[in-house]
């Protein structure tokens, strides 16, 4: 006589109703999850961009300090170039180091003390770093595709107070 399967009240599979609703929930934790995790993302590139120009400022106070000269940012719509304020040979006229601004990114000056500026933005000015190991007060503001960020420049230790959006 042929076997015959019983089914009990307590089997493993799962029904089609079943794993439909599971797909749902993690769909929605996935809807959740995924803005977070992008965001996260945008603001990890967001201070990498500050970083990468903070240590342009740092470079600046730190040679004008060691070296007993004064340096100097100049800015230009496409790049921040460092340089000593008065070079003494031609590859220092050029640049000792320079930051590339993107075609569609904008990094915006503002020297609240200085007297040539028009309505607080400069688009080509000249930031200043003395020997004695201070700078012009300045703000910086970046706007371009690793985001958005906005630092203070504290004119006496030379550090950032920096806002990330």
């Amino acid at each position: 006589m042929p076997r015959r399967f019983h089914h009990s009240r307590f089997d493993t599979g799962f029904t089609l109703l079943e794993i439909c609703i599971v797909l749902l929930l993690v769909m929605m934790l996935m809807a959740v999850a995924i803005p977070s995790v992008r965001g996260v993302l945008e603001g990890n590139q967001s201070r990498n961009s500050f970083n990468n120009f903070d240590e342009l400022v740092q470079d600046a106070h730190t040679r004008a300090i060691s070296e007993h000269r004064t340096y100097v940012l100049i800015w230009s719509p496409k790049k921040v170039i460092l340089r000593p304020d008065e070079p003494t040979n031609q590859a220092e006229a050029e640049g000792l180091r320079e930051l590339e601004i993107a075609k569609d990114d904008v990094l915006n000056l503002f020297l609240p003390a200085s007297l040539a500026q028009r309505q607080g933005k400069i688009t080509a000015a000249i930031w200043t770093f003395w020997p004695v190991g201070v700078c012009e007060p300045a703000t910086i503001q970046y706007k371009g595709k690793l985001g958005k960020w906005k630092a203070t420049y504290n004119p006496f230790t030379v550090q950032a107070e920096a806002n990330y959006d």
